[in-house]
Formats: structure tokens, sequence, C-alpha cells
């Protein structure tokens, strides 16, 4: 009778413990998808003046470009649909989504990139090149948060807790 009274008690004081322990880990890996989170956001806001400024350089660029006016109006309404849809962007997913196609736009093999280096001055043209700089080294730092973010979400046993509380990967920041 003790035996089994004491088995009964052992099984139920394992039982007890578990639960505690999936709770424990619930909570742990809730806190730190919040902490993952919130370094993610930290470094989205470390790159959105560099966005910003990009944008008006080159708003202000295109604007003072003296060239065939269909290429500049091509250009320019490529140009200004994206910075309308980055004004709209309801969301971080938008806003780098809009930007990477902006940023698109800019690689050295893009005609946007020849005229606006051909078409401003020295100055200007460094002024750009460092922002577009900047932006590089922060999307970086901001690609690595997204990555450890991302490897939470995918890895047991987070990710369980992830499908849980039903959280997504996050898209990285890249030129195609």
């Amino acid at each position: 009778m003790i035996i089994i009274n004491l088995a009964v008690f052992i099984i139920g004081f394992l039982a007890i413990m578990t639960v505690v322990m999936v709770i424990t880990c619930f909570v742990m890996f809730r806190v730190q998808f919040e902490k993952l989170e919130s370094i993610v956001q930290e470094q989205f806001e470390k790159i959105s003046p560099y966005f910003n400024k990009r944008c008006s350089l080159i708003k202000k660029y295109i604007a003072g470009l003296n060239i065939d006016g269909d290429i500049k109006e091509d250009m320019f309404t490529e140009v200004e649909r994206i910075l309308s849809c980055l004004e709209k962007a309801g969301n971080r997913e938008e806003i780098i989504e809009n930007q990477m196609l902006l940023g698109s736009l800019l690689t050295e093999e893009k005609q946007l990139y020849g005229i606006l280096k051909a078409g401003v001055t020295e100055a200007e043209w460094k002024e750009f090149i460092g922002v577009q700089e900047d932006i590089d080294i922060v999307k970086n730092e901001l690609n690595e948060a997204v990555r450890r973010y991302n490897a939470a979400t995918n890895i047991f046993p987070s990710s369980v807790v992830a499908k849980l509380q039903g959280r997504t990967e996050i898209s990285l920041y890249k030129v195609e």
C-alpha cells in the first residue's frame, strides 16, 4: 500500500514538474522572441533616416538633371511610384520591400545609376555614395538581427512556441 501511494505521489510530482517546465520554456521563448523583435526594430529604426536621406537626394538629383525629357520622365515616374508606396507603407515589411526596389534601381548596371552619377557634381555624388555606404553597413546589422530572429522561429523547440504564437520569418533586406 505504501509503495502504491509512493508511486502515485512520484507520478503526480513528475506530471506537475513537467507542466511547470513546459510553462517555463514557453515563457522563456516568448521573452526571447520579444527581445529579438526589439533588436530587429532598433536596427530598422537605425536604417530609416538613411532611407529617407537617400529618397530626398534622389528626388533632388532627378529634378535637377538636364537630360532627355522622356528618359527623365520614365525614371522620375518609377522613382515617384516607389516613393509614393514608401509614404503609404503601413509596416516595416512594406518599407523594406520598397527600399529594395529603389535600391535595385541604383545598382551599377541600371540606367538610373549612370545618369545620376553623370548628372551631379562630385560633392553630390560623394554625399550620395556616403549615404549608400551607410545603408549597406546598417543593412548588414539589420539582416543579422533578422537572421537571429528567423533562426529562433525555425529551430526546435523555440519553433513550436513561434508557431503557437503565430510568429513567422521576417524578410531580409537585399537588392535583387
